[in-house]
C-alpha cells in the first residue's frame, strides 16, 4: 500500500507542474520578444523537462491510485471471506 504521505507529493506534483511549466514557457517567451534567444532556448528546453517530469508524475500516481485501489479491494474481499476459500469440487464454499 502507498503512503499517504507519498500520495500527497504526488498530486502536488501533478498540481503545481503545469503551473511552473506555463510561467517558465511564458518567461520564455518574454525573454525571446525580448530579443534573448539564448534565455529563451534555455527556458524552452526547461519547460520541456519540466512536462516530462509532470508527465512522469502523473503516471505514478494513477499507477499508486491503482495500487492502492487493488489493495483496498483485496482487503475488503478477505474481510468479507470472499478470498480463495475453495471445497473439494473447485468451487467456492458457500456461507451457511
Amino acid at each position: 500500500m502507498i503512503s499517504k504521505q507519498a500520495l500527497a507529493k504526488l498530486l502536488a506534483a501533478v498540481v503545481l507542474l503545469p503551473v511552473a511549466i506555463v510561467l517558465t514557457l511564458a518567461l520564455g517567451a518574454l525573454l525571446g520578444a525580448m530579443q534573448d534567444a539564448a534565455g529563451a532556448a534555455v527556458l524552452a528546453r526547461v519547460g520541456l523537462a519540466l512536462g516530462a517530469a509532470w508527465v512522469f508524475a502523473l503516471v505514478c500516481l494513477v499507477l499508486a491510485l491503482a495500487a492502492n485501489a487493488a489493495e483496498e479491494s483485496r482487503a475488503g474481499k478477505e474481510d468479507r471471506g470472499e478470498g480463495g476459500q475453495r471445497n473439494e469440487e473447485g468451487g467456492r464454499r458457500k456461507e451457511e
